[in-house]
């Protein structure tokens, strides 16, 4: 890397070297972008992926080629099956668990493919097994970012103006913005931190709450601010359904968007049901 990025010599635009420096350059200043920003988003950590996959396997001496290629193979086999055990015990009733152990499982049928079986060069193997895995994961999120809005949308037109709305385990901007007014964030502060800052101490505690136990602090603070309003919360099915049960038992799921988002009220304030605006 070192020989590659510090060459003196003149590069012409189809030059190996020069590809590398660019993929280095590109890979480098998404890590440095999103790492500064404090997002964590996936769809926009995804693309940095395979510059950098390609980055790693396109300087390699076919002297060097096996002994890597044995040891990439031991590491996704060995990553694969910690992981896909930790997804067993720990996650298993997650919404998307089936399809996040099956590209797990592809991490483990690769790595037993380069470890005892066909030895490709790297680059090639790159390619064909995880250009796919990246399209899979980036069609996936694509499609709960479509299916999440419409919801969303639905949910927020279909209540009263005057309702005070949570978001819970995410930033949902479509609250906002159909809404016409700020939302309370628990739990999904992470994309919002450079706006968190900026406001007063006091502002911002009324306003983003960043572990998922202030939920009871995030509504008490909204029925004082707001006495009488409706109170209505989307959360991410997945991180809700982590939460104590005796927590869950607080509040009455009104709808449910297959298995991404849900709509919930207070169970002591589930009096207002849905009504057109």
């Amino acid at each position: 890397m070192k020989s590659t990025l510090m060459s003196r010599k003149p590069l012409s635009a189809n030059d190996p070297d020069h590809l590398r420096r660019l993929l280095f350059v590109f890979s480098l200043w998404v890590l440095v972008f999103f790492s500064l920003s404090g997002s964590k988003l996936p769809p926009y950590i995804y693309p940095v992926l395979l510059p950098l996959l390609l980055l790693v396997t396109t300087h390699e001496s076919s002297e060097s080629a096996p002994l890597k290629q044995t040891y990439i193979g031991s590491e996704l086999i060995l990553i694969g099956i910690v992981l896909m055990g930790y997804l067993s015990l720990k996650l298993s009733d997650a919404p998307s668990f089936y399809l996040a152990f099956l590209l797990l499982l592809i991490f483990v049928v690769a790595g037993l493919f380069l470890r005892f079986a066909y030895r490709p060069p790297t680059k090639i193997l790159a390619t064909v097994l995880f250009l796919p895995m990246v399209g899979l994961l980036l069609s996936f999120h694509v499609l709960s970012d479509y299916i999440a809005p419409q919801s969303v949308k639905k949910w927020v037109v279909q209540s009263p103006l005057d309702t005070e709305w949570l978001s819970f385990g995410t930033y949902f901007q479509g609250i906002t913005y159909y809404s016409q007014k700020p939302c309370r964030v628990i739990a999904g502060t992470g994309e919002l931190r450079f706006g968190k800052d900026r406001l007063s101490p006091e502002k911002a505690a009324l306003q983003f709450y960043e572990k998922p136990s202030q939920i009871e602090q995030a509504l008490a603070d909204t029925q004082r601010l707001a006495p009488g309003a409706p109170i209505r919360m989307i959360a991410k099915v997945k991180i809700w359904k982590l939460m104590p049960q005796i927590l869950q038992d607080q509040w009455i799921i009104i709808d449910q968007n297959q298995d991404i988002n849900l709509l919930l009220a207070p169970r002591n304030l589930s009096g207002a049901a849905l009504r057109p605006r």
